[in-house]
């Protein structure tokens, strides 16, 4: 189960009739108050299980059932699809809470008036929600003969090219190398203090897509790096030995490090081979339009590109079990992992008995170092034993993750892993 949904915040279209009975409700909880009443109220304990509000014409108290009954109310606005990405709480809460004052100023109780107010009320709460351009300079990226690519809501494109087409950015203070970077653009509806970190996560998830693709596209011996980050060949770590010899010193250099060349021959491999397309369009959609199998690929996409950025080799091999664990473990499951996980990867990547038999042998000694990483450590001298079996879980990762959003366009998509466990349940193994 995903943490919105534990936490309750599975998105939910709201119920207009509970909305109006809570708004109904809360009212007859407001009470106008004396100062000297709300002296006493806030010097003492009392004020717990109250609100109190001081106003230019008065001060508004809030009784118990009133603030347990905001809550609902708050939560039934801030749960709906069209406000969960794109509105904080604390900007529902305040706006909700002066209508409520205005309702109980005003003597508002009939229904028919508060439905009127509540859906003006809901109607200025998504035309206060703007839309901004968010726009970050991508590291180490370079399009070889592409003008520009669009990977889901996110467009790739040189720095030049914004400039030409909007007169602000040429009147920037962007300069060096930045200015001759690839840029991630994208467009984000969200209050104005949320709307940067949404944009990144938009990057960012564009960013890990790129990421995946690394071991396909390049030789491993290249070490191509791209991000947010400023990947810089100069960094290194200083060491002393002390030995026979005496005291002697050096430098680790962390780079150098390779660009991420994208070409359109490459782009259009991907496109081609390795469901591009397929995934550009999941990640087009909003999180609460996804299927569950969606939702899934994108998190896997996630952390198979945080294990391609992570140098160290057995912090990679978990973040890619973790990837092959989103995709392949439906919600609720409890118990072994290894065992479900090795016989739906045959499944789906296996084309004979024999190799689907393999598949499920290899898979659970990769769990075995997965378990023994995650509870006894990886000591320097292993870290170089696990490198191939690092490779293989990469492949199990992402050769799922490309099947399985094969999956989600083909007819009679698939929407979750009950999905993929009905076919087996129809088929030795995958033809």
């Amino acid at each position: 189960m995903s943490i919105q949904k534990k936490l309750g915040k599975n998105p939910k279209t709201i119920d207009k009739n509970i909305f109006l009975k809570l708004t109904k409700e809360i009212c007859l909880g407001v009470s106008k108050i004396s100062p000297g009443i709300a002296r006493s109220f806030l010097s003492t304990k009392a004020n717990r299980n109250i609100m109190i509000i001081e106003r230019s014409d008065g001060i508004i108290q809030f009784d118990h059932n009133a603030c347990v009954n905001l809550e609902k109310a708050i939560n039934l606005v801030k749960y709906d699809p069209v406000y969960i990405a794109c509105l904080s709480e604390e900007i529902i809460r305040e706006k909700y809470k002066d209508l409520i004052i205005s309702l109980f100023l005003a003597n508002v109780n009939s229904d028919q008036e508060l439905k009127v107010r509540l859906n003006s009320f809901l109607a200025e709460l998504r035309t206060s929600v703007k839309e901004y351009r968010i726009l970050m300079p991508i590291e180490q990226l370079e399009l070889s003969d592409l003008e520009e690519v669009k990977i889901g809501t996110v467009r790739l494109v040189p720095f030049c090219s914004l400039k030409a087409e909007n007169e602000d950015l040429s009147r920037s203070v962007i300069k060096g190398d930045d200015e001759n970077r690839i840029w991630g653009e994208v467009f984000i509806r969200a209050e104005s203090t949320e709307a940067i970190s949404k944009g990144q996560y938009e990057i960012e998830q564009v960013i890990n897509l790129l990421r995946a693709y690394v071991p396909i596209l390049f030789h491993k011996e290249h070490n191509i790096k791209v991000g947010l980050i400023k990947y810089d060949p100069n960094k290194y770590h200083e060491y002393l030995t002390i030995g026979d010899s005496g005291l002697t010193g050096g430098k680790i250099y962390l780079g150098p490090f390779g660009k991420y060349k994208l070409s359109k021959n490459r782009y259009e491999d991907l496109t081609a081979s390795y469901c591009l397309n397929e995934i550009s369009e999941l990640l087009s959609k909003s999180p609460s339009s996804r299927s569950d199998l969606e939702n899934s690929i994108i998190i896997a996409i996630r952390w198979i590109g945080l294990g391609i950025d992570d140098e160290v080799v057995s912090d990679k091999f978990l973040k890619y079990s973790i990837a092959l664990e989103c995709l392949l473990t439906p919600r609720g499951e409890k118990g072994d992992k290894a065992d479900p996980i090795s016989k739906r990867a045959s499944f789906l990547l296996g084309k004979t008995e024999s190799e689907c038999l393999e598949i499920i042998s290899e898979l659970k000694l990769l769990y075995d170092i997965r378990s023994t990483i995650v509870h006894q450590g990886c000591e320097a001298e292993e870290e170089e034993i696990i490198k191939d079996s690092v490779q293989k879980m990469y492949y199990y990762s992402m050769s799922t993750l490309l099947k399985l959003s094969g999956k989600t366009k083909e007819p009679g998509a698939w929407n979750d892993i009950q999905c993929l466990d009905n076919q087996m349940n129809l088929q030795m193994f995958a033809r």
